[in-house]
């Protein structure tokens, strides 16, 4: 009887279908597999294949493992015998050298693929956050939305102590107003030299003088801040001086 034409097309569509759905599972399955299997359980597995493929050999050399053999005797007729054999079956090799393989190549992967970039992302996040804030990154995050600042640039005249000649500096005095604390934060800005080190603990030395300067010379008599305002006179100093040196400002 011949078998229409949509019949036959719903059967090979109905076999391509569970063929897909077979295709599917045993890749799911191996995905699995490969997830589940690192490098301790790759080394047990290989040990319990070697035991087994072992003891197997031990026994099919001394004749313990019966083995069915067909036999086609006359008038085609098929019969099957036991017998016991004393070789060992090269098909035998096969398939535990393919589980040896898979189970290695699985390993391999699963460490590849998630432990060294878990470790070196961390790694990474401990470095970020071990990294310490530059002074504009302090008082940004520290004051920020609650200060208005402005630069004052004043010509300082400063000879070193192993030195005859005289040094003229630019130096960026960057004043902090704090609306909250009604206090003015001053730092100090210093061009990179020979004689940075030395210069900044010469303001330092000299901060009376330097806040008394900065009272006289600043400008403006009113600082808004939305729709606070306030005196420059009601700020007070607080006598706290950061001193940074240029090549340490990345701003």
């Amino acid at each position: 009887m011949k078998i229409p034409f949509l019949q036959k097309f719903i059967k090979i569509l109905g076999y391509t279908l569970l063929g897909i759905t077979l295709f599917g599972s045993i890749l799911d399955a191996v995905n699995n597999s490969i997830s589940l299997i690192n490098f301790r359980s790759a080394f047990f597995i290989t040990v319990f294949m070697v035991l087994i493929l072992g003891i197997t050999i031990v026994l099919l050399k001394k004749g313990l493992i019966p083995w069915r053999i067909k036999i086609i005797g006359n008038n085609d007729q098929v019969q099957y015998k036991i017998v016991k054999v004393s070789k060992m079956n090269m098909g035998i090799y096969i398939p535990m050298f393919g589980i040896f393989v898979f189970v290695w190549v699985a390993a391999f992967i699963n460490q590849k693929n998630n432990i060294p970039k878990e470790v070196i992302k961390k790694e990474q996040s401990q470095f970020k956050q071990s990294k310490p804030r530059a002074l504009r990154e302090m008082f940004d995050s520290d004051f920020g939305g609650k200060i208005i600042s402005y630069d004052l640039e004043k010509d300082v005249n400063y000879t070193p102590a192993k030195s005859n000649n005289t040094i003229t500096l630019k130096i960026n005095q960057r004043v902090h107003f704090d609306f909250d604390s009604r206090a003015k934060f001053v730092a100090f800005y210093v061009p990179s030299s020979l004689y940075t080190p030395e210069y900044c603990f010469h303001l330092i030395s000299r901060v009376d003088t330097l806040l008394k300067f900065l009272e006289e010379h600043t400008n403006g008599n009113y600082f808004s801040l939305g729709e606070r305002e306030m005196d420059v006179k009601d700020l007070k100093f607080t006598g706290r001086v950061f001193c940074l040196s240029s090549r340490c400002d990345d701003t």
